[in-house]
């Protein structure tokens, strides 16, 4: 659903949106609002905002709090660093004058997490619950707007955005089945976005998608729109680099066949097992645990989106021309 029309003119043509579509919006992350940023691991977020340099210790969930029997849908109310030393760092002056979150692994893991343990501690939108929407494989859209730092020649691959829950459905599956998921920039400057399924000490083939073309590549050097969007039709899944995209590819869901793939993140574990954790995480990979592991991202981060439903095509060539009219960027038709 398109939100008001911001009556700004770009390239000739009103912008339709003045703000993110706010339907399934279940995470909204966004670097270059101040307001939503504190430096402290705890406590309020009022008081001095942040300036050049500071450390990011919390960011707000801008997504809008949906009441459910069950609870929030959003993934958390706030993303935190895990220590002080992991802590990014605010800048700005950034991509059309937009401030950021630079996030440099090359001597801490820095990163931020909500968790499903501790709410008060770890942002969860209630005690040991992260959020109550169910993530969805083959119907999803995720947005990173950033840009990478390093020249590609480290070896290691780099997660910009992660998410860890727990498949609990009436099929037979273990209770204890996990869903992982990491946006990936490989060493190439390939983009994978890869859902993994582990149960019971084994693991299972993952579903991906890869945009491996050159003009797709997450690069250096200038602010992307990396748009993550599937489909439950085979071919409809893509993954978007400023609008560009490879050829469509197919995600596997639990009806597929032979091909079967169970990757329904359930992000709320609490009605049938409250040890387990549920997570999601900026800037690096979340494991069992909700901590951020190695394959740290380096480069920088402005905002972070996930909606618990694909958008529609309308919607998402909207918001991807709202995003380059914010950050100035020229999208590939």
């Amino acid at each position: 659903m398109l939100g008001l029309s911001s009556g700004i003119i770009w390239g000739g043509v009103p912008l339709l949106i003045s703000q993110p579509p706010q339907d399934d919006l279940v995470g909204h992350w966004d670097f270059t609002d101040v307001t939503q940023l504190v430096g402290s691991l705890s406590g309020t977020f009022s008081g001095a905002y942040l300036d050049g340099a500071d450390p990011i210790g919390r960011c707000k969930n801008k997504a809008p709090s949906v009441i459910t029997p069950d609870g929030d849908e959003r993934l958390g109310q706030w993303i935190r660093a895990e220590t002080n030393d992991k802590r990014p760092l605010f800048f700005t002056g950034g991509a059309n004058g937009n401030s950021y979150a630079k996030f440099d692994n090359s001597s801490h893991t820095q990163g931020l997490v909500a968790r499903s343990t501790d709410a008060n501690n770890w942002g969860g939108s209630g005690t040991n619950i992260l959020g109550t929407a169910e993530l969805r494989a083959e119907n999803i859209s995720i947005f990173i707007v950033g840009e990478p730092l390093d020249d590609d020649s480290d070896g290691a691959d780099e997660v910009g955005f992660s998410y860890f829950g727990y498949y609990d459905r009436p099929s037979g599956t273990p209770a204890n089945e996990s869903v992982s998921f990491n946006i990936e920039r490989q060493d190439d400057e390939d983009i994978d976005a890869v859902w993994h399924l582990g149960f019971s000490g084994a693991t299972v083939s993952p579903n991906s998608l890869n945009s491996t073309n050159a003009t797709r590549h997450w690069s250096s050097g200038s602010t992307s729109i990396i748009n993550i969007q599937t489909a439950i039709a085979a071919g409809e899944s893509h993954i978007y680099t400023n609008n560009s995209s490879d050829t469509g590819q197919t995600i596997y869901n639990p009806t597929s066949g032979p091909a079967a793939q169970n990757t329904w993140a359930n992000m709320d574990p609490v009605n049938w097992d409250d040890s387990l954790t549920c997570s999601v995480g900026i800037g690096g990979k979340v494991n069992a645990d909700g901590e951020i592991q190695s394959n740290s991202f380096e480069g920088k981060i402005y905002e972070v989106l996930i909606y618990k439903s694909a958008l529609s095509e309308v919607d998402r060539l909207a918001l991807t021309d709202y995003f380059a009219y914010k950050y100035n960027i020229t999208l590939i038709q």
